[in-house]
């Protein structure tokens, strides 16, 4: 009866766990993306320093020393200053993402074994039940059988004559014709 009582409270636990190791799932994928997207920003920003290097290198390289290629090393100058910029604004944010993940993906698979475990407890729980409710059905189609049995003995005209030891006191699976000669 324990086990059947147990199975219960299991199950709901075992919902419970499935749905905090959702929520952990989620929060780490959405902790993923948010890194992802940081990332991608300080790749932008290094490539908007490269940028700004080949617009100095272009306007230096340049035989013509008018306006525009003034103009341009002087973009190239601050498209690289505001990719530093940006780069630097942006480590302290992505070291944060990157540990913030760290931390979400432990939460998660800490949930994860749990859930995991209590899965596994379940199982073990209803097997139990299983047997127990086997083995209960089995006690009531013996003890059905064996009712049938003594009621057929009680209503035979000579239910009361039976010596015990004699060939009517025994079950039939249980009468030994006795050694067969191999003649």
């Amino acid at each position: 009866m324990a086990a059947a009582n147990s199975v219960g409270p299991l199950r709901r636990l075992f919902g419970l766990l499935r749905i905090e190791e959702q929520q952990a799932r989620r929060s780490l994928q959405a902790a993923a993306a948010e890194l992802q997207r940081l990332e991608r920003a300080g790749e932008a920003a290094r490539e908007r320093e490269r940028r700004g290097r080949a617009l100095i290198a272009a306007g230096a390289a340049g035989r013509r020393q008018d306006y525009g290629a003034v103009l341009d090393r002087i973009a190239g100058l601050e498209e690289i200053r505001l990719g530093r910029q940006a780069s630097a604004e942006l480590a302290p944010r992505i070291v944060a993402a990157q540990s913030a993940e760290a931390a979400l993906r432990e939460a998660y698979l800490a949930k994860r074994v749990e859930r995991r475990q209590v899965e596994t407890l379940l199982r073990a729980a209803e097997i139990r039940k299983a047997r127990e409710a086997a083995k209960r059905e089995q006690q009531a189609l013996d003890d059905w059988f064996l009712g049938g049995r003594l009621r057929a003995r009680r209503s035979r005209p000579d239910a009361g004559k039976t010596q015990p030891g004699s060939r009517d006191d025994k079950w039939p699976e249980d009468s030994n014709p006795g050694p067969v000669s191999e003649s």
